[in-house]
């Protein structure tokens, strides 16, 4: 297909282009009416699709579909993260084969700078599937679950001793200004009401920032979600599910783990059950065939508590253009707290 004509909103899918887009695989299938049931630009654009089919081996009438956002920074920042072209190659080329429950895709292609990319994806809502938040009174149940397939994820790709892992249509971790320049917009807005752990780590953070990212970045690699905070799970039934695959990276497997724990879940439940759900990541990557003995992954578990951090802040600076200022301020809170408890400013302190 020539992407050039790839559709840049949810107004420019015709019933024309969605029949020749699904030609390959869906032959003899045609598209006769697209209804727009819903639209959203945040980070990306998103959009809900009802679709008047004929032919036998028609897909589901209710399609969700992902493409670039409308707004002109949010454009900028997916071109320079890469954020479209990372999500559309893993349901390109990776959704089918992983261990664990993602929307299921129908159709997803991207160009290769990231400017232009489109996925067709599983209405997760027509499915039944549910999705919780930070104040679920089952965010317990939900974590352990969690855990048991991360461990599952990460054990499926796992290579050990530092050794590449190699896996089509996937980039190693995001490396760019952005980081710097939203942490250093957080702190400027928001330095005055915050604790001290805050200031603390993002001056460290963007003083210095090589070694900083560096260390974010050692340890044995494999293939990680790299955005699972509780906005970006479902649940189908008692399954745990991962949304938004825009961040996925061949990197450190703990990484995903921190991030859940220390930016999705109450303190006060974290600080209780953490030492068992580590436990409960442990044994499942174990059962996976990749054994990481406890004390290694507790403390890779405080390192990546400063990534935990960053997304939440950086989320925090960008405002609406990425999820409100409510759901920000509260990932940064619990963040905070977890940085605090962990001790997250004197570990890189005291190794950079």
């Amino acid at each position: 297909m020539d992407l050039s004509k790839l559709p840049q909103t949810p107004e420019e899918i015709s019933a024309s282009w969605l029949t020749e887009a699904l030609a390959e695989t869906h032959p003899g299938v045609r598209a006769k009416k697209i209804d727009l049931v819903d639209a959203h630009s945040g980070t990306t654009g998103r959009a809900r699709i009802q679709v008047s089919w004929e032919g036998e081996g028609a897909p589901a009438n209710s399609l969700f579909v992902k493409l670039p956002p409308t707004n002109e920074i949010s454009k900028q920042m997916v071109l320079a993260t890469g954020m479209g072209r990372r999500e559309a190659r893993f349901y390109q080329h990776v959704a089918a084969h992983v261990p664990v429950r993602v929307p299921r895709p129908l159709w997803a292609v991207s160009n290769e700078e990231g400017s232009a990319y489109l996925m067709l994806l599983e209405d997760l809502e027509v499915a039944g599937c549910v999705f919780p938040g930070p104040d679920d009174p089952k965010v317990l149940p939900l974590a352990e679950s969690l855990m048991a397939a991360l461990g599952q994820l990460h054990a499926s790709y796992a290579i050990g001793d530092g050794a590449e892992v190699a896996i089509e249509g996937i980039e190693p971790p995001m490396r760019n200004d952005w980081g710097q320049i939203l942490v250093e917009s957080a702190l400027t807005q928001f330095e005055a009401e915050m604790p001290e752990e805050f200031s603390r780590l993002g001056r460290l953070y963007l003083d210095k920032n090589a070694a900083f990212q560096n260390l974010l970045e050692t340890g044995p690699s494999t293939l990680i979600h790299g955005d699972p905070h509780i906005g970006n799970l479902f649940l189908e039934g008692r399954t745990v599910g991962f949304l938004d695959w825009a961040c996925t990276a061949v990197g450190v497997g703990v990484r995903d783990v921190a991030y859940f724990l220390c930016n999705s879940m109450p303190a006060d439940i974290r600080r209780m059950h953490e030492k068992r759900l580590l436990a409960i990541y442990q044994e499942s990557l174990a059962a996976g065939g990749c054994r990481l003995d406890l004390a290694t992954i507790e403390e890779d578990y405080r390192r990546f508590s400063a990534y935990a951090w960053i997304a939440a802040v950086t989320t925090l600076a960008a405002g609406d253009r990425m999820q409100s200022l409510a759901i920000g301020r509260a990932a940064t809170e619990r963040a905070n707290q977890a940085i605090r408890d962990l001790g997250t400013f004197e570990y890189f302190r005291d190794r950079l």
